[in-house]
């Protein structure tokens, strides 16, 4: 059955089988939800069904023809995937400096301009084409005007289906314009599932399920970070500069790992905060959850997030935080 592979996301699913069993398609869905619940696979989901040349009697893809394993491995003509990774890889061909590459945060113009060129093409091969979008919300301006002029007046036989973690900050005259799917948080029994899936040991799945926010992606970042900072030592007096330097180079992942690593502070100092008896303590730790949600919005104001989180733990020295939100382990 189409979607199988799709966990915990139920009403998103029967939603988009029924628009695939009454072949009424619209020209464009967005799919709301976080980061890491499944947006992305559900979308190439679709297009797969749509365009299997070998579909069971159950309407499951075949995943053998040359459309299914095209479209899956990102090299159909007529199903088209642009993220802020795909769209650096399109800098890169026309020769854009690397290093510029690397702290793009916005999906500009030019690749949005492409897909639509090639949705006014004629299909290749493909029954149904699909142009997809994810972190659609961070289109520039200019880009998002450039989709809606197509989804004004979209051809037929095609979809753009635009993929959001924060729907609000799309244009109103593009959400108008799609059928919108929302994809909720994943339970915590499912996103354990996922994760054992990926080699993670139980110990690890319960554990980055309980700080994950029902995110696949999130429950994998806050894992490599905690392999990246595995090495500072709580105790020392060394422990700021080590946890900064564990930070990554390039100063987008920075910046990303540091506003996860200070939330993981604020969530050890609340997990301490719930069974300490004592009342000066829990006082002392509630002022350092206050300033670790202000360090996190320096973070978003482009403080250099090394220092942002050097300077958080050379301050809250005195509490003893830990990336570790397990509460029993504390000292």
């Amino acid at each position: 059955m189409s979607f199988s592979a799709i966990t915990g996301q139920e009403r998103a699913v029967t939603q988009l089988r029924g628009l695939l069993a009454a072949g009424r398609l619209p020209s464009a869905l967005l799919f709301v939800g976080p980061p890491g619940v499944g947006k992305r696979m559900a979308a190439i989901e679709l297009a797969v069904a749509a365009n299997c040349q070998n579909t069971g009697f159950d309407g499951a893809p075949c995943r053998e023809c040359v459309s299914c394993r095209q479209i899956e491995q990102g090299t159909h003509p007529d199903c088209m995937l642009l993220s802020l990774d795909t769209q650096a890889e399109f800098f890169r061909k026309a020769g854009e400096d690397e290093s510029a590459l690397k702290k793009q945060e916005h999906i500009r113009v030019e690749p949005v301009r492409h897909m639509c060129d090639a949705a006014l093409r004629t299909a290749a091969t493909a029954r149904h084409k699909f142009f997809i979008i994810d972190d659609a919300e961070t289109m520039v301006p200019s880009a998002a005007n450039a989709l809606l002029k197509h989804l004004e007046e979209p051809p037929p036989a095609m979809t753009w289906i635009l993929l959001s973690a924060a729907a609000e900050s799309l244009l109103s005259t593009v959400r108008s314009r799609c059928q919108r799917v929302d994809f909720r948080p994943l339970a915590r029994h499912d996103l354990q599932q996922i994760l054992l899936g990926k080699s993670l040991t139980l110990a690890e799945a319960e554990r980055l399920s309980d700080i994950a926010d029902g995110s696949v992606e999130k429950a994998m970042r806050v894992r490599a970070l905690l392999e990246n900072m595995a090495e500072a030592d709580r105790l020392s007096p060394l422990f700021p500069m080590q946890a900064a330097k564990a930070l990554p180079k390039d100063t987008k992942e920075a910046r990303a790992d540091a506003a996860l690593a200070l939330e993981l502070l604020i969530q050890n100092a609340s997990s301490r905060w719930k069974i300490e008896t004592s009342r000066a303590k829990k006082q002392a730790l509630a002022g350092g959850i206050k300033r670790l949600f202000e360090y996190r919005k320096y973070i978003d104001r482009n403080v250099a997030p090394a220092l942002a989180l050097e300077t958080a733990l050379l301050e809250l020295e005195p509490l003893k935080l830990s990336f570790s939100t397990d509460s029993r382990r504390q000292g």
